[in-house]
């Protein structure tokens, strides 16, 4: 699930489909951490340097969020959830837009991920907008997250 992270009302209703509050905040996904830098702080050399060997990948970082960052992407905290993505379709989404996407798990808060695209348009009855169709990328499990601002893994991959 994807949209503009600088449009509000997109953002608000992809949170209402998904059922998932304003305040937990979302994940910006990016074919490049260009892409993602007016929304983070600055980063110091050795965090730089963490990023880039995990990135394109399945890793998403908690960072320190810009000023420029809103409210409705980082859930009011501190830090911001993003990724460069390796998946094709998503840095291709992401280079067609030109900039990053708001991105969620293709479930309802609570309920297991849809695995396939008839299943995302079964979970969300119609409502979204469209589905883009194409292969999940082949993990089996969940994306690891990882800590800029404490160090820790917060979820292992």
């Amino acid at each position: 699930m994807g949209c503009n992270p600088r449009d509000m009302a997109a953002v608000l209703r992809l949170l209402r489909l998904m059922r998932r509050p304003v305040d937990q905040g979302v994940l910006m996904v990016a074919s490049s951490i260009e892409q993602i830098r007016p929304f983070i702080g600055p980063l110091d050399d050795a965090l730089e340097a963490q990023l880039q060997a995990s990135w394109p990948g399945p890793v998403n970082w908690v960072l320190p969020a810009s000023d420029r960052c809103p409210p409705w992407i980082s859930g009011g905290h501190e830090g911001v959830g993003v990724r460069v993505s390796a998946h094709p379709v998503v840095r291709e989404l992401c280079e067609l837009w030109g900039g990053p996407l708001v991105s969620t798990s293709a479930n309802q808060a609570g309920q297991p991920s849809a695995m396939t695209a008839g299943q995302v348009a079964t979970i969300l009855n119609g409502e979204a907008d469209f589905v883009v169709p194409g292969a999940l990328g082949g993990r089996q499990n969940a994306c690891e997250i990882r800590s800029g601002l404490s160090g820790e893994i917060l979820r292992p991959g």
